[in-house]
């Protein structure tokens, strides 16, 4: 039946193989003598290289190791897959093999969370694709849980899929994250879910994110952030957003520029917005659509143009003053274009469920077009000379080492995953 079945070790290697039909004797006229000598590259893994700990990781050298790691987090292969182990890539990776069907496997589902320590070493993964409908917790991690990931450039990637309800946590490098900490991960890719979508983690709870950047078109429903969808107790720290689109399309759509719902003493801190277009209905801000439950915005500035309905602002789209005080302090909206019909204004959009206290210090805009603005403008104006100064960021508003501050330019991000970042001032209106 013209099956050959070859039998050798589980490995990275390249063999000959010698198949002879017919006579043993090579000096045989029996017509029914044929020799085949071909060469079969053997592409599998039973053991990565390594011992798996913080000095000697598990070492991924190309796709299938990654394919692998996979494999093992998400059967719940208890050798690799373990809380103190750590995994190193040495090597840049295109996905481009694994894009059929619905796409990639993202590493950890729900039900075997990725657990370990992941250092991508700053290099490439590219063409990263997953098309998964009805399934959710979507990235190149799926959940992530008391987990480390670092180091990682996504490049020309897509990301989601549409169907029903689903899918929910939505991410470029992380679908959801529990108790996980991330560092230095930059993300090119498109990003589309139903709710809580992120450039970097759909989904948050209780993580840490650090010096992580995105740049590419982010799409859903409701929930929707440039950094993270949807920020539960957690802290997202000099991270920018820059250069595409971030769409929402639901009624309450609470979608901002690094976050789209931050609440239960979530904290955006040191990060700015250079979106193209942040759009929705209701709910939408230049850093965060809806801030709740003592959650914090300090030293952030977006030059991003915003776009909605009702509760639309250059920093924040609705302050919901339940559950504790709230603080936006220390930011700035510059050259920005914000539209709406109601509750719009150059910082913030409105404030309801007025239970509790909201801090506004020391806040600036310059340069806004659009409105009518008929929202909460506690703030003062800044001319263009102003903002040109380093001892306006530096003094007035307080930023400190995280940035890189010059006269002339906006201030830029220090230890940034990602491309150069542009520190250009836009034209005023």
């Amino acid at each position: 039946d013209n099956i050959l079945t070859v039998n050798g070790q589980v490995g990275s290697s390249t063999r000959i193989f010698v198949y002879r039909q017919g006579s043993a004797d090579p000096a045989s006229s029996t017509p029914s003598n044929k020799l085949f000598e071909f060469t079969v590259t053997v592409k599998a893994y039973e053991n990565f290289e390594g011992s798996g700990t913080q000095a000697d990781p598990y070492i991924i050298a190309d796709e299938i190791g990654l394919k692998q790691l996979a494999d093992y987090t998400n059967s719940n292969n208890t050798t690799y897959r373990k809380s103190n182990i750590y995994y190193k890539l040495v090597n840049d990776l295109d996905l481009k093999d694994y894009q059929g069907g619905s796409g990639w496997t993202p590493i950890g589902s729900y039900t075997n969370p990725f657990i370990s320590k992941f250092d991508g070493g700053g290099h490439i993964i590219k063409n990263l694709k997953i098309n998964a409908a009805y399934t959710d917790e979507l990235g190149l991690f799926g959940l992530a849980n008391k987990s480390e990931i670092r180091n990682i450039n996504l490049l020309n990637s897509d990301i989601g899929g549409y169907g029903g309800d689903h899918p929910t946590s939505v991410g470029s490098i992380v679908g959801r994250a529990d108790n996980s900490k991330f560092y230095n991960c930059y993300s090119n890719a498109s990003v589309t879910g139903k709710r809580e979508v992120g450039g970097i983690c759909g989904y948050s709870y209780s993580s840490s994110f650090y010096y992580c950047a995105s740049s590419g078109n982010i799409q859903g429903e409701k929930r929707i952030g440039g950094i993270v969808g949807d920020s539960n107790n957690s802290l997202i720290t000099s991270c920018y957003y820059s250069g595409g689109n971030i769409t929402a399309t639901s009624l309450n759509s609470e979608v901002g520029g690094i976050v789209g719902e931050a609440y239960y003493r979530s904290a955006i801190e040191n990060c700015y917005s250079r979106a193209n277009l942040i759009s929705g209905l209701n709910m939408v801000g230049g850093i965060v659509g809806h801030l709740s439950y003592s959650a914090s915005i300090r030293k952030c500035y977006s030059i991003s143009n915003v776009s909605g309905s009702d509760s639309v602002g250059g920093i924040l789209g609705i302050a919901d003053l339940r559950g504790g005080n709230l603080t936006l302090a220390n930011c700035a909206v510059l050259n920005s274009n914000i539209q709406g019909s109601s509750n719009v204004g150059r910082l913030v959009g409105s404030q309801v469920n007025p239970s509790y206290d909201f801090n506004l210090s020391s806040n600036y805009f310059s340069g806004i077009h659009g409105g009518p603005f008929n929202g909460l403008d506690t703030g003062s104006g800044a001319d263009s000379t102003t903002i040109r100064l380093a001892t306006f960021w530096q003094n007035t508003l307080g930023y400190g080492d995280d940035w890189e501050i010059k006269d002339g330019r906006l201030p830029i991000l220090k230890n940034v995953a990602g491309p150069g970042q542009d520190y250009s001032i836009p034209v005023f209106y």
